[in-house]
């Protein structure tokens, strides 16, 4: 692997030293990290001029990328008529009409999230928060049918399902803002439809593997984990590709299979490596 000139993060942190102490403790002098200035694709682009090739992607809830270009136009549109946060819209019927289409028999509401805490705990509860259209297209499996399902993930709103006569108290009315629920329902359309992202995105998780694949240890969809040590994180900064310290890495439809087959080279040569 060809030396690379060390990527540093000094305006980032200058902006962050600039709370005088009131930023989080766990961010004071936290190895790598970075303010983003504007993501496009699979890129971000930092406050102090680095390009990253981002591999962890809000945790898998990016399978399009930053910025789709599918929910640019409508996102104006819908900016240009007022954000209306808190206001029943035509918007909130489609996506909830087309999500009832993946969950057939069950009643439907936007819930806030001020709201969820209501039902952490419920044992009967299966919660989509975080994974919802992330490992798989499939928001349950065929022998699946919880009573209460919490729905968010990729679609990045808060929605709850529940079948007839399951929930004994009805979430308080809430209505998301327009420009939220219209990239929701164009996620959703597509994540359904012929431009899904899977195939993509499982064809890259293969190149990966087939360079670097002794060092997966865990696997869940087209999703990849890998053991990561702390100082492994400047190396693959200064190389261009950002991973979370979970270890997990997550494909896109941006993603070039080039820097695909180069982060898998770089793990390995980290790996393998007694000098880093």
């Amino acid at each position: 692997m060809a030396h690379r000139t060390p990527v540093t993060f000094s305006q980032s942190n200058g902006m962050l030293q600039s709370l005088s102490g009131c930023c989080p403790s766990f961010l004071n002098g936290q190895a790598g990290f970075f303010l983003v200035k504007r993501a496009k694709g699979a890129r971000l682009h930092t406050l102090d001029g680095a390009v990253l090739h981002d591999f962890w992607l809000d945790d898998g809830r990016l399978p399009f990328g930053h910025a789709p270009r599918f929910t640019g136009q409508e996102q104006k549109n819908h900016v240009s008529t007022g954000i209306l946060s808190g206001y029943a819209q035509p918007v909130h019927v489609r996506l909830l009409a087309r999500l009832s289409r993946i969950l057939p028999g069950y009643s439907l509401a936007f819930i806030a999230p001020s709201s969820i805490h209501r039902l952490e705990g419920v044992p009967h509860i299966k919660n989509c928060s975080r994974t919802a259209f992330v490992f798989s297209p499939s928001l349950l499996a065929d022998d699946e049918r919880p009573a209460l399902v919490l729905v968010n993930g990729t679609l990045g709103v808060d929605i709850l399902a529940w079948l007839p006569g399951q929930l004994e108290e009805l979430p308080d009315p809430y209505w998301p803002d327009s420009v939220s629920t219209v990239r929701a329902l164009s996620v959703l359309a597509r994540l359904s439809g012929p431009h899904a992202p899977w195939p993509v995105c499982a064809a890259l998780s293969e190149r990966f593997v087939k360079i670097a694949g002794r060092f997966v240890e865990d696997r869940k969809g087209s999703s990849l984990r890998i053991a990561l040590d702390e100082k492994f994180f400047q190396p693959l900064l200064n190389e261009g590709l950002y991973l979370a310290r979970t270890g997990w890495i997550h494909f896109c439809t941006e993603h070039d299979p080039a820097t695909v087959d180069r982060l898998a080279r770089v793990i390995v040569h980290l790996k393998e490596s007694p000098c880093v």
